[in-house]
């Protein structure tokens, strides 16, 4: 089995300003709402420039009725080395608002939260919507093992994901990741998650799929958006 470390040379971008991504999201046979991943536009944060991405995730139709969700993630990465130089997060769900951000510092290997404390990271440590993107970089094949520095809410740790195999979704060839997301606040996760990515050379997400103690909540990607920038 090979492992794959985040600090190899990032040179490959399968994605450009103006992408975006639109998933229908459902939990068992329901429909719940609609999830969007976009590269927002490419920035400059603290002198580096950046890559702005953003997700946003929205209960639909009778799911909001019953639990309301409106969420907003937004990460900043460098272009050139793909490190988080900050991560940003406004969550409504149901009755739970918050409102939090983290600045990285991967000069110094330490991270930065609005109470002025600083914590450890791991060198180059990613944030949990950039991984997203990062993955869709690397040529990765069955039996590989990807391990990404990450760090969210206070907590550091190497992200393991597995390369799980090949397999064939809406007639399209896909290969199958499997990552940890347990600490992250994307698509719930408690339980085994799934990333099927599209074999080609942008390496689109066409479904995620988490397997949760009451059924399966999927994000099926229903309309991508190509970049206008060549």
């Amino acid at each position: 089995m090979i492992s794959i470390f985040l600090f190899l040379s990032f040179t490959f971008t399968p994605f450009k300003v103006g992408e975006k991504l639109i998933f229908d999201v459902s939990y068992g046979p329901f429909k719940a709402g609609e999830m969007i991943l976009e590269v927002m536009k490419i920035d400059t944060l603290r002198g580096k420039e950046v890559y702005k991405f953003h997700l946003s995730a929205r209960t639909t139709g009778t799911f909001s009725y019953f639990f309301k969700v409106a969420d907003d993630l937004y990460s900043y990465v460098t272009t050139d080395s793909f490190f988080t130089l900050r991560y940003e997060k406004y969550l409504k769900e149901g009755k739970f608002t918050t409102e939090a951000w983290i600045d990285y510092y991967p000069q110094g290997d330490s991270a930065r939260y609005p109470n002025g404390k600083s914590y450890p990271i791991p060198h180059g440590a990613l944030d949990p919507l950039s991984v997203y993107y990062y993955i869709r970089t690397k040529h990765l094949k069955p039996g590989d093992t990807l391990r990404v520095p990450f760090h969210v809410d206070r907590r550091s740790r190497m992200m393991k994901i597995i390369v799980l195999d090949y397999r064939k979704f809406r007639g399209m060839n896909c290969i199958v990741l499997k990552p940890d997301f347990k600490e992250a606040n994307i698509i719930k996760s408690g339980g085994e998650m799934e990333v099927w990515l599209q074999i080609d050379e942008k390496k689109i997400p066409l479904q995620l799929r988490s397997k949760l103690f009451f059924g399966t909540l999927k994000a099926v990607l229903r309309d991508y958006v190509p970049s206008t920038t060549q």
